[in-house]
């Protein structure tokens, strides 16, 4: 950063400052999610939890919209810090680069948030197998024909 002018310097800050308030509004967003969807009291739990929908069932459904405006914040904190920092990278290539510890940093404690948090659409994953293999294996149309 230090070969920047005037005008990258302040590019450069604009960037990082964008970095790291999205930063922490996906650390935030990560954070209520484990709160609201832990791990560990639900995989414990007696029968198959396989699925939101099963965690929310005991008089929970309110907290399906922490989920869903969850779900819009991450995205739109992706779509600004990828912006911002597009944006200074096409103007300042050589500088480009001083973000990677920042955004390493902000990724690994994401996902080490996350390992608290409960395989949300688990349930998604595993039908989308069996239909997959349906289809390759049986030649046969998912949506028509049960699995064997």
């Amino acid at each position: 950063m230090s070969d920047l002018t005037l005008d990258g310097e302040k590019a450069y800050s604009a960037a990082r400052r964008t970095l790291l308030v999205w930063g922490a509004a996906m650390i935030l967003v990560y954070f209520a999610f484990v709160l609201v969807f832990p791990l560990v009291p639900h995989i414990y739990r007696d029968g198959a939890m396989l699925d939101l929908e099963l965690i929310l069932r005991d008089g929970n459904r309110a907290l399906i919209w922490v989920y869903i405006v969850g779900l819009g914040i991450l995205f739109f904190a992706f779509w600004r810090i990828v912006r911002a920092l597009h944006r200074f990278s096409l103007r300042f290539p050589e500088s480009g680069w001083d973000f990677r510890k920042p955004v390493l940093t902000i990724s690994l404690l994401c996902g080490f948030i996350l390992l608290g948090l409960y395989p949300i659409t688990a349930l998604d994953v595993a039908v989308y197998v069996v239909n997959a293999r349906n289809w390759t294996l049986y030649d046969a149309n998912p949506l028509l024909i049960p699995a064997r």
